[in-house]
């Protein structure tokens, strides 16, 4: 069984017992959070779709941790001219273990 959600205005298919990581939450670790905007449930092969929500239907997970992703490294270089910018990024996410998807 598995499930297609929109948090933060991106969409993510989850299963159970799987996490996936998303924008960071305004939520600390170890607190329960429910994702109630389902796009989609599979229930053994069953399709079930939302316009655009479903509705009676949410995915109850945990936040994990709060988290920064790997840097990104930006570097404009103009030949020539003596002239070089580099910056780094650091991506602030929220990861997020599904524990049930209730439909």
């Amino acid at each position: 069984m598995y499930a297609i959600v929109e948090c933060g205005n991106k969409q993510y298919k989850v299963e159970e017992g799987k996490w996936f990581d998303v924008d960071l939450q305004p939520y600390e670790a170890e607190e329960k959070i429910e994702l109630d905007r389902v796009l989609m449930v599979n229930r053994d092969g069953k399709l079930e779709f939302g316009t655009p929500y479903l509705e009676k239907t949410k995915v109850v997970g945990k936040i994990v941790k709060n988290f920064k992703d790997r840097k990104v490294t930006s570097f404009k270089y103009r030949r020539r001219k003596d002239s070089h910018v580099k910056r780094g990024f650091r991506h602030s996410l929220s990861r997020i273990m599904v524990e049930k998807i209730i439909a």
